[in-house]
C-alpha cells in the first residue's frame, strides 16, 4: 500500500493495490469515499491534489487522472 497526504489536506489516500482502490481517510479516522479502478494493481506512484479534486496515477509509464 502507498499512502499520501499534506499538512494542508483534510484527507489521507492509501492506495490499496491488492483491493485496486484508493481509500480516502478524514484525519479523525472516518473513511471519504474510495476509488475503483482495476488498473490500480499496476500503479507504481500516485498523488492527490485536494485543491484540484484530481487524483494522478502512474501505471506502466503512463500518467492517469481522475476526479475525486
Amino acid at each position: 500500500a502507498m499512502i499520501f497526504t499534506s499538512t494542508d489536506y483534510t484527507n489521507v489516500y492509501i492506495l490499496d493495490k491488492k483491493a485496486n482502490k484508493i481509500i480516502s481517510i478524514s484525519k479523525d479516522g472516518t473513511i471519504d469515499n474510495q476509488y475503483l479502478w482495476s488498473n490500480l494493481s499496476k500503479a507504481t506512484s500516485f498523488a492527490v491534489d485536494e485543491e484540484a479534486d484530481k487524483v494522478f496515477v502512474t501505471i506502466d509509464n503512463k500518467l492517469y487522472s481522475f476526479d475525486l
